[in-house]
């Protein structure tokens, strides 16, 4: 398949679709990156709990309380 297959494939698709699409393409690009990997191991590596956040206002920070 070539890119402008691909492009044209992705205008076909619904506004969800392309949003879906849109977000996983964005976490296949930090995953890439060197220095979000590293900030994700250092968030993912603190034990203390002044890093924490709540359930409640992980919702909140979602938009889904």
């Amino acid at each position: 398949m070539t890119m402008l297959q691909i492009q044209e494939e992705i205008k076909r698709m619904s506004s969800s679709e392309q949003d879906r699409l849109a977000s996983f393409l964005n976490v296949v690009r930090k995953m890439r990156d060197p220095a979000y990997q590293k900030e994700l191991k250092r968030l993912r590596d603190d034990a203390t709990p002044e890093g924490w956040v709540s359930l409640e206002e992980m919702k909140n920070r979602l938009g889904k309380a």
